[in-house]
Order: structure tokens, then sequence, then C-alpha cells
């Protein structure tokens, strides 16, 4: 007998006992049975996965009917024989001040006011009775608002309706809007003549020239700021051409004029240049169009000239501006790569003048190179100042250091037919100032100064001293409260300035200088500066005999400046592994050497990622790592973050020929322990990488 299906096993089983033991004779009937057992389980799996798929294709349904729903900016309401509402759904914008889930259980005929309420009742019944759709409007005013709504009423099974409602407020206020655009349109209309008036008013009192010209280039019109900006009015030059094109202009505008009379084409903006009666040549924008008399017939121009001078002038200096910010940071990659000369100078220089013999030839020839080595870095140091770019930082200082700085390269470009006589005080008081900004003042007032004398040479005296302001005289001083400054003052004997040029000089872009040798901006700074200081910079000139600028600095009650740490005069040595890195062969090779002679072992890489790998290879191999900054794929800084990453311990010296912009913060976080600027000298290494080497000893021995 062929398998059982296990429902009628289980009634065999139940009823006879074993399966088995069943008489031969009922081996037809039971399978029948088992038959039909079969072919109820197909059934009910078909039945089971119809009402599934149904259920499916139900719930699709529903969710295509949301979003349909919810695509809608209206409102729906399944309503009752009764006009109970039964369920709501919103759309996406229904803007109906009702909340949905407040309108179900009520009878939509007690929602608005009476009058609506009776319009809905009737609605209502007529679509239960026509079995049609049928639609009404209806406004309601809601925070002193009128709002305007439609509302569908269509009929559904068991006499139930569907309502969709939409607000309507801004179709009817779009309606009504055009209605009152019409009336405004025959109001314009009207008007038209009144706006000529107007017209012609604005072309009378605009600020930017205007004429008009006949179809032959004569005048018809000019405005009073034609008169104004060039000259001439309107009774010289009516029915002539105006005689103020440049003969360099000419073609230009000749072409200018073939495009809008000939073709019709309006120009905007068209720059050009034009003569003033009194001869001088404004830069000007020129816009040009044709007009047409009543019949549509061309019948003359008018042209727009706006006076763009002084817009040309500050587009000149503001790239003039632009060219020496491009030519600082041309400065400071110059002085790094002209550092990592420098260093293997100096580096080679000094490893030499080490070992020549003493009181020799060799020894003071070396000297004489690491001299020369010296006065360049200072100068690199000074075009520095210039080129960097930084927030200025102040803090308590005394100013005589920084102007025998500021000398130093003031002696190297001025010419020699210009004297200095220097008078600082040796015991001036203490200000509160960034160095960089007191360099940029001296500078620039003995740059200006130097400039008055480039002719006939001269005398530049720089000054420094003390100075009190009392109470009594602060009706000389009234730009300076009454107290303690340090006076820097700047004099020379060259030409000197005129009453009317001394009103000006601190104004921005204004110079007396030929055109390209200055950018009128000096001065303006000096003036900012020191106001910024809350101090005050006087000016006194005489035609023919020379300048003097005193600028008062407010001094600081407490005579404490700021000090630099001490620098180590005795090398340092000491027998650690160094990584050592930098792209420079020569930089490289000359380093190498110098730290071999203090007794370390150097293991050289000359580049970044050659240096990671090694790092990388034998972490325990290093105590220290010494990498120059600015090498291509990887900086110093990231190899640092790369090795601090691996080694959290080991102490990392980052060698710059230029101050980078990273504050000590992001410095520690990278993983840098200190800093040593290039051109690096042997002694100034050493005292670096012991302090570094014992600082990480000691932190060591202390977490043990």
């Amino acid at each position: 007998m062929k398998d059982l299906h296990a429902l009628l096993v289980r009634q065999l089983k139940r009823h006879l006992g074993d399966p088995a033991l069943l008489p031969k004779v009922w081996k037809g009937f039971i399978e029948t049975v088992n038959d039909a057992y079969r072919e109820f389980d197909e059934d009910r799996y078909m039945l089971e996965r119809s009402l599934e798929l149904s259920s499916q294709e139900l719930l699709q349904s529903n969710s295509e009917m949301r979003a349909i729903i919810k695509a809608f900016p209206d409102l729906f309401l399944w309503i009752d024989r009764e006009g109970r509402i039964l369920d709501c759904k919103e759309g996406s914008s229904t803007n109906l001040f009702i909340p949905a889930h407040q309108l179900v259980g009520k009878r939509i005929q007690n929602i608005p006011d009476k009058t609506i309420a009776e319009k809905f009742h009737q609605a209502i019944q007529l679509v239960r009775k026509e079995r049609a759709m049928f639609s009404l409007e209806y406004s309601l005013t809601l925070n002193d608002k009128q709002y305007y709504y439609e509302a569908r009423v269509l009929p559904l099974l068991e006499d139930q309706c569907l309502c969709i409602v939409r607000n309507i407020t801004e179709r009817q206020e779009a309606e009504e809007a055009l209605k009152q655009s019409e009336e405004q349109f025959k109001k314009l209309y009207e008007e038209s003549r009144k706006a000529e008036e107007v017209y012609r008013s604005l072309i009378h009192s605009s600020a930017d020239a205007i004429v008009m010209y006949d179809l032959e280039g004569n005048v018809r019109y000019l405005s009073p700021a034609f008169t104004q900006l060039f000259g001439w009015d309107q009774p010289e030059l009516e029915g002539k051409k105006i005689p103020f094109i440049p003969e360099s202009e000419k073609e230009a505008t000749f072409f200018l004029i073939t495009e809008v009379v000939h073709k019709g084409k309006p120009v905007h903006g068209f720059e050009s240049r034009r003569l003033t009666k009194d001869g001088r040549i404004l830069n000007v924008s020129v816009s040009a169009s044709r007009f047409d008399d009543h019949a549509g017939r061309p019948s003359g121009t008018l042209v727009i000239l706006r006076d763009i001078t002084e817009k040309k002038r500050l587009e000149a200096h503001f790239r003039q501006t632009q060219k020496m910010e491009s030519i600082g940071t041309l400065a400071g990659g110059i002085a790094h790569d002209f550092n990592n000369l420098l260093s293997a100078i100096m580096g080679y220089a000094e490893m030499c003048l080490a070992e020549a013999p003493k009181g020799g030839k060799m020894e003071r020839r070396l000297s004489r190179v690491m001299q020369a080595s010296e006065r360049a870095k200072d100068l690199v140091n000074q075009i520095l100042t210039f080129s960097r770019q930084k927030e200025q930082t102040r803090k308590p200082l005394q100013i005589r250091p920084i102007i025998k700085e500021a000398l130093k390269l003031l002696r190297a470009s001025i010419p020699s037919t210009i004297r200095f006589q220097i008078d600082i005080t040796e015991d001036t008081g203490v200000i509160l100032a960034d160095p960089t900004q007191i360099h940029q003042v001296l500078m620039n007032l003995c740059t200006n100064a130097a400039h008055a004398m480039q002719e006939k040479g001269g005398t530049l005296t720089i000054s420094i001293t003390d100075t009190a302001i009392p109470k009594e005289s602060l009706s000389v001083h009234a730009d300076l409260a009454a107290g303690e400054y340090v006076k820097l003052t700047v004099s020379d004997t060259g030409h000197g300035m005129t009453t009317d040029i001394l009103e000006k000089i601190f104004d921005p872009y204004f110079t007396t200088k030929k055109h390209g040798e200055g950018t009128g901006l000096g001065l303006s700074l000096v003036h900012g500066i020191v106001k910024s200081m809350d101090g005050a910079i006087r000016v006194t000139s005489t035609p023919a005999q020379g300048s003097t600028f005193e600028v008062f600095i407010p001094r600081l009650e407490s005579d404490r400046e700021d000090s630099p740490p001490p620098t180590e005069d005795i090398l340092l040595f000491g027998n650690e592994t160094i990584l050592l890195v930098d792209d420079e062969d020569f930089v490289l090779d000359m380093t190498r050497e110098m730290l071999e002679s203090l007794g370390y072992t150097v293991v050289p890489r000359a580049s970044s990622l050659e240096a990671l790998h090694a790092f990388r290879a034998n972490p325990k191999r290093f105590d220290l790592v010494i990498s120059d900054q600015m090498m291509p794929n990887m900086t110093g800084q990231e190899l640092a973050a790369n090795i601090h990453a691996l080694n959290p311990r080991i102490p990392f010296i980052l060698c710059t020929g230029f101050s980078t912009p990273i504050t000590e913060e992001k410095a520690r976080n990278s993983g840098v322990t200190a800093f040593v600027y290039k051109p690096v000298l042997k002694q100034n290494l050493s005292a670096a990488i012991r302090r570094v080497l014992d600082v990480a000893d000691s932190s060591r021995d202390n977490s043990i």
C-alpha cells in the first residue's frame, strides 16, 4: 500500500490499532480515502496562496491609495448616511486650520457655521439621491483673514459619501489680483505722460553723464552731470559733435557707434577714455542704445558715461597689493631653499673651522665665511619678516633691539649717498607691541625718508627716547592721554612737503611717487598700527628742508620684558641612535657628519616615506627622529604624526627654513617635540637634542 496521509494513519491507529493489519478487501477503499486527503491538501494550499496574494494586493492598493491621498493638497472625509465623519486623511498641504483627529466622530454639518452646514446637508442628500458628484464653495474667516474652500461630495456604497475639501484661497486671491491688475493697467496707461516727465527728471538728476545724439552724432541733449564731469554745457555743443575722444580711442569708438546706430545692438559697460574740456583724461564706462520715434523709425542714440577713473586706480593698487603678496609668498619659498644652502655652507664651515689650526690663514678665512653666512642668515630673517603670514601677537618688549635689527636691512637697501645718524637711548622703557609691526613702522618711515633724499642724498636720523605727556599739555597733544611714552623719531633732509600734501599723507593709496614706485599704503599702514597701540604720530615738514615723523607709543608701567631663552655656549655629546630625514642630499650629508661628530649613531634617509618604512621595520632601534619640514609626498609634520602613532614616546625634532603655520598644540598632537630653525648650527642642534632626549629619559624613569 502506498504512503498514507498522516491524518488517515492517525485515524486508522485510533480505531483499528495497527494499520498494517487491515484486511485486504479494505485496500481499495483506504487508497481512495487517502487520495481524497491528498487532493484536499492541494485545494487548501491553493486557497491559502490565493488568500495571501489577495492580501498582498490589498495592502499594495491601500499603500498606493495612501500615497495618492498624501500627494494631493486636500482633506479626504468619509461620511455615513447621518453626516457623521467616519474617517479622515490629510493630504500634503490642506491648510484647513482644523486638526484631522478632531474631525472623526463629528457631524460635518456641525463643524462650520450654520449657513455652511446647511450647504453640506443639502449636498449630501443630493448625492445620495442622484448618485452623482456634487461640489460647493464657501468661505471662512479665521484669525482676521478670509479663506476660501471648495468641497466635492462623491457617493460610496451603503449610502456613505466621500467629501474632498481643498483650500482655494490662493486661486481666489490670484483672480482678484488679476482684476486689480487690469484696473492698474488702465491707470498706468492714463499716467504714461506723467511717467515720461519722470523719466526726463531722472535723466536730468542722474549722477552719470548722459548724452542724447541724433543719428549723425550731433548733440541733442546734455545732462547737468555731463557738464559737471567734462566741462561743456548744452549751448556750447548743441547740434555739434563733442571733441572729447582721444586719438587712441577713435577706432574702438567708431566700431561702437556702428553697432548701436546701424545694427541697433545696445552696448553696456564698454570701457574707454575721454578728454575733459581742460585737457584731463578720464577713464569711463560707456553704455549706449538706439531709440526710435513714434513711428518706430531710428531717431538717435542715448549714451551714458560713468567716471571710473578712481575705480581703475583702486584696481591698479589692488593688483599691486596682490603682486606684493605674491612676492612675499615667493620670498618665503626662496628663503626655505636659501636656508638649506646656508645650512650646508655654515655646517661644513663650522666643522672645518673646528679642525683648522688655531691662528692660521685657514681659521681666519673660515671665520670670514661664517661671518658672511651669519649676515646672509640675518638678511633672510628680515625678508621673512615681510613674507610671514601670521596673526600679530603683542607682548612686552623693548623697541631698541628691533630698531637695531631693522637698521641692518636698511643699510643694505638704502643708497650710500644717504648717511645714517642714530641716537638710541640704551634704557628706553618697555612697550606692548608686536615686533613685526614695529619693524614695519620703522621700515616704512625710513623708506619714505630715503625716497625724499634719493636725488641729492642727505642725512637720515633715527632716535628713540622716553618722554612724558603731562595733563597740562593735553591741548597740544589732543589725541594722546597723559602718561609715559616711548618716542621714535625719523627725520630726513629731503625735499619736504607742502601743507596740502601733509593733509593727505595718511590717506590710503595717496602717494607722491611715480607710477609703479609705490602702493600708497605705507604711511596709512603706519598710522593704523600706531593707532591700534593707542599711540599717535606727528609730522612736521618744510619744503626743501626735510620732514620729521614722531611716533608716540604708550610705555608699560613695568619695565619687565619677555626675554628669549638663553643660548647654549658649549657642545653637548651623546651616544643615541638618530633617524635623520632630509630630501636635500648635501644637507643630509652635512647634518649626518655633524651628528656623528657629536657621538651619535645616524641612520640617514632622503625621503619621508623611506624614513617611515625604516621606523616601522624596527621602532626600538631609534632614540630620536630629526626631520626637515618641507619635503615631497609627506611633510615633516605628517611624518611626525605617523611615527607618533607607532611610538608616542619617541622624541621628534622638526627642522624648518621659515616659520610654519603650526601652533604648539598642533605640534604636540602631531608628535613634534621641538623645533630647530635653519640654518642649523652645531651648538644649537646639540643643545636641542640633549634637551628633548633628557626629557624623554626622565619621563621613562618616572613611568617605571
